[in-house]
């Protein structure tokens, strides 16, 4: 099975692009994708915004980012983020914890309802630091 491996970035300018990551530095970071005409481009984006695709897919399959912020059917909110480990952790906001035993089939059922770059008062309402 081959992993599909993708990245999102933000621009300055607040447009999200999805693609190849480039990295030239630590500030200094492109997203490679094609246009709508077919033609490869590149965007500029800010490196704090840059995600990778976890791999998994969330309700009505859409694919969910490092970053995203999730609804589980109980009502809890989660967000993605790297462990580090080369592996994803999942945090319930509302109380800082780990959430232990998700599955690509439980995160299937969740929505992705927004982001940490485009609500980071979502997750600072919570005091949640990573």
């Amino acid at each position: 099975m081959k992993s599909e491996i993708l990245f999102r970035g933000k621009t300055p300018s607040g447009r999200w692009f999805y693609g190849d990551l480039f990295r030239f530095n630590d500030t200094l970071m492109s997203i490679a994708y094609v246009d709508k005409d077919y033609e490869k481009q590149e965007a500029d984006v800010v490196p704090e915004t840059v995600g990778a695709f976890t791999g998994y897919r969330a309700l009505n399959y859409e694919r969910i980012f490092e970053g995203d912020i999730l609804k589980s059917l109980t009502g809890k909110y989660i967000l993605v983020t790297d462990s580090g480990y080369g592996s994803w952790t999942f945090i319930d906001i509302q109380d800082g914890e780990f959430c232990r035993g998700i599955n690509a089939e439980m995160l299937s059922c969740c929505q992705i309802i927004d982001n940490i770059h485009d609500n980071p008062d979502f997750v600072e309402t919570y005091q949640i630091h990573f």
